[in-house]
């Protein structure tokens, strides 16, 4: 759980201050974010494709890699950052990642072979160099 702080400034102003505390994703609790029922990327079988564990809090998603078959994984409004998101390259097939409103620094992601869509909105990303995706067709980092 975050719970929130407050610092006083030299002049008088409060900052609000988010303390982190360290959450992991859950094989239970991601096995019920698992939505979007198809066929797996073999097309001889039916496998959920799409993980959707947004709002969470979590610092720790690396349970998700238990899902080979997902495609699609959205991550959003939790406390995720760049090494959280690193776990991610070993998915296989990974077509989109949507980690927007979390605390990525960086959209320098390590090769996903298949990632074609990046939504990272509303991180503290600073630098866009080292984008290197090759699939890469759609970017948002707003």
């Amino acid at each position: 759980m975050a719970g929130e702080g407050f610092l006083q400034e030299p002049m008088g102003e409060l900052l609000k201050e988010t303390i982190i505390i360290e959450k992991n994703l859950t094989f239970e609790e991601a096995s019920r974010c698992l939505n979007t029922l198809g066929k797996d990327e073999s097309g001889m079988r039916y496998a959920y494709l799409m993980i959707t564990a947004t709002d969470r809090k979590l610092t720790n998603i690396s349970t998700i890699l238990n899902f080979k078959h997902v495609l699609f994984v959205d991550v959003s409004g939790n406390f995720l950052n760049l090494e959280s998101l690193q776990v991610l390259v070993d998915m296989p097939y990974m077509i989109l990642l949507k980690a927007e409103r979390n605390r990525v620094e960086s959209a320098a992601l390590l090769v996903m072979p298949f990632l074609q869509v990046l939504c990272l909105n509303k991180n503290q990303i600073l630098e866009t160099c080292d984008i290197n995706q090759p699939m890469l067709e759609y970017l948002e980092l707003n």
